[in-house]
C-alpha cells in the first residue's frame, strides 16, 4: 500500500509539472524593453499604463531597462544590446515591445521581417548606416562597424517576432520598419501646434509683450534629441516664431553660452531633454540646471518634457507616458489576435507593410509652478492652471533663489 501511495504522490507531482510547464509554454510571451531605466518617472509611467491595459493572464510580461540614457557610451550600448540579444534568443518572446529610439536601433532593427527578395539589401544598407549614426553619438571609440554594436549577428532568419514601438520621436525609416510587416508602434512627437500657442501666451504675458517672436530651442546632444531634431525641428514647425537657433550641446560651458545667446537675442527658450549635460566630469543635476536657467533667461523658459517643472522650470507641455504604455499594450494585444491565427509564428501570405499600424501621441501633459509665474508677473489662461490641478502637475512651491549654479 506506501508503494501504490508513493507512486501515486509521484504520478500526481509529474501531472502538476506537466501541466504548469504546458500552461506556461501556452502564454503569449511579451518582452517589454526600454532604453532607459526608472529613475525617469516617464518610464514608471509607461509601464504602470502597459501592465494595466495588458492586463491577460494568458500573456506573460517581461521588463528590461537598458539604462542607456545614464550611460552615454558605445562599448556601454553594445554591451547592453548583447544582453538583450542573449535574452531574446533564450526567452525567444512572441512580441517585442521597444520604447524609445535607441531601442529601436540597438534591438528592433535585427528582428525585421521584410520583403523576402529586398530583405538581406535592406539590412546591409540598414546596419551600416544605423552603426554610423549610433557612433556619432558617442565620444568613446571611432568604430561604425556593424559588428560592433551587434547588429544582424546570430539573428535567425526563421524566428521574427512581432515589434510593438513607443517612444520615438522622428520617423521610423532609419529602422527600416517602413519596410517591414512585423511593426506596429506609436510615436512620441511632441504637439508643436500646443507649444506654439503656449508660445505666444508666453509672449502675450504681460512682462514679456515687448519680446519679438523669436525662438531658441536648447537640449542635450543625444539620440532622442537627434531624430526629432531631424524630423521636425525647422522654421514651418514653430512659425510665426523665429527659430534662431537650435543647440544640442554637451556641458554646462555651452548651455550657458546658448541661454547668453538667446538673452542677447530677445528670445524664448524650449528645451525637453537636459540630463546628460556634463560639469566638468560628472553630469550637472537637473534640478540646478533648470533653475540657473530660469533665473538667467531673460525671457521665458517653455520646457516640452515630463519633469521640467519638477525640475525648478514654470510651464511644460509633455507628451503623456501614459498613453504611450497604453497604446503600446492596444497593439501588443492586436498581435496576439494575429497570432492566435496564425502557426509557427508565420506571418500571413497576403500581410504587407501597413502604415495604419502606426499611432500619433494625442495626449500631453500639462505642468505648472503656480508661485513662479506669480513671482516673474506671468499671467497665464487659467486653463492651464486647472489642466495642471487636474493631471497632478501643479506645483505651489517656490525658491525665490533660483541661481544654484555658479555663475
Amino acid at each position: 500500500m506506501t508503494h501504490l501511495i508513493r507512486l501515486t504522490i509521484i504520478a500526481t507531482i509529474a501531472l502538476i509539472l506537466y501541466l504548469v510547464i504546458t500552461h506556461n509554454n501556452e502564454r503569449t510571451r511579451v518582452y517589454l524593453i526600454h532604453s532607459y531605466n526608472t529613475d525617469l518617472s516617464w518610464v514608471k509611467e509607461i509601464d504602470s499604463a502597459f501592465q494595466r491595459t495588458m492586463g491577460a493572464s494568458s500573456v506573460d510580461v517581461r521588463t528590461h531597462y537598458m539604462d542607456l540614457r545614464n550611460h552615454p557610451s558605445c562599448n556601454f550600448y553594445r554591451t547592453r544590446a548583447k544582453d538583450v540579444e542573449l535574452a531574446l534568443q533564450s526567452w525567444k518572446p512572441d512580441i517585442i515591445v521597444l520604447v524609445d529610439d535607441l531601442a529601436q536601433q540597438l534591438v528592433g532593427a535585427n528582428y525585421l521581417r521584410a520583403d523576402t527578395k529586398n530583405n538581406k539589401t535592406l539590412k546591409k544598407d540598414l546596419y551600416l548606416n544605423l552603426s554610423k549614426k549610433l557612433a556619432s553619438l558617442c565620444p568613446d571609440t571611432h568604430k561604425n562597424e556593424v559588428a560592433f554594436f551587434g547588429l544582424g549577428s546570430k539573428i535567425t532568419t526563421t524566428w521574427h517576432p512581432k515589434i510593438v514601438f513607443a517612444g520615438v520621436n522622428g520617423g521610423v525609416e532609419d529602422y527600416g520598419y517602413n519596410q517591414a510587416d512585423n511593426v506596429k508602434g506609436i510615436f512620441e512627437n511632441k504637439n508643436y501646434e500646443a507649444i506654439v500657442e503656449t508660445l505666444t501666451e508666453l509672449k502675450d504675458a504681460s512682462i514679456y509683450k515687448d519680446l519679438p517672436p523669436k525662438l531658441v530651442i536648447l537640449n542635450e546632444n543625444s539620440a532622442t534629441v537627434r531624430a526629432e531634431t531631424e524630423a521636425y525641428f525647422n522654421q514651418d514647425t514653430f512659425a510665426p516664431f523665429e527659430l534662431l537657433a537650435n543647440f544640442l550641446v554637451p556641458n554646462l560651458e555651452a548651455w550657458k553660452a546658448a541661454v547668453d545667446y538667446a538673452n542677447a537675442e530677445n528670445a524664448i527658450i524650449l528645451t525637453a531633454n537636459y540630463s546628460n549635460i556634463k560639469n566638468g566630469l560628472h553630469k550637472e543635476p537637473a534640478e540646478s540646471l533648470i533653475r540657473w536657467t530660469v533665473d538667467n533667461a531673460e525671457g521665458p523658459v517653455l520646457g516640452a518634457g515630463t519633469d521640467f517643472v519638477k525640475h525648478g522650470g514654470m510651464i511644460t507641455l509633455a507628451i503623456a507616458g501614459s498613453e504611450q504604455g497604453r497604446v503600446a499594450a492596444t497593439l501588443a494585444n492586436e498581435w496576439i489576435q494575429t497570432l492566435a491565427t496564425q502557426t509557427n509564428n508565420n506571418l500571413a501570405q497576403n500581410n504587407t507593410v501597413d502604415i495604419n499600424n502606426y499611432r500619433r501621441a494625442k495626449q500631453y501633459i500639462i505642468g505648472l509652478d503656480y508661485r513662479l509665474a506669480k513671482f516673474k508677473d506671468i499671467k497665464l489662461p487659467l486653463i492651464y492652471e486647472a489642466f495642471s490641478r487636474e493631471t497632478n502637475n501643479f506645483r505651489d512651491v517656490i525658491s525665490v533663489d533660483y541661481t544654484t549654479v555658479e555663475q
